[in-house]
């Protein structure tokens, strides 16, 4: 099966600093940084567990380890997205007390 990096046909931009491959059922590959998606979902946190098993084969370009799952490509765009934004959204102690 031929793959497919998403940031071409994707909303999702990869993560510069990418250690991973999230590989979708239809060939789309999600550059991904694993701590980011281990923060903000168990998951994913248990998906890159190194006892899980579900990190397979190390991907032939980029060397990263490779989870394949079974969502399709525009659906993994929209919930990765929603995750690393979700990340980004989160306010500091320092913005979220309120003033009177």
């Amino acid at each position: 099966m031929t793959t497919t990096t998403a940031e071409s046909s994707s909303l999702y931009v990869a993560d510069p600093k990418a250690d991973a491959v999230l590989r979708s059922s239809d060939g789309i590959d999600f550059l991904v940084r694993r701590v980011s998606l281990q923060a903000n979902s168990e998951v994913f946190d248990g998906m890159f567990d190194s006892s899980s098993g579900e990190v397979g084969e190390k991907d032939k370009e980029t060397g990263f380890p490779v989870v394949k799952l079974e969502e399709k490509g525009e659906d993994l765009d929209l919930l990765l997205r929603f995750v690393v934004r979700a990340q980004a959204r989160e306010p500091s102690m320092s913005t979220s007390v309120a003033t009177e």
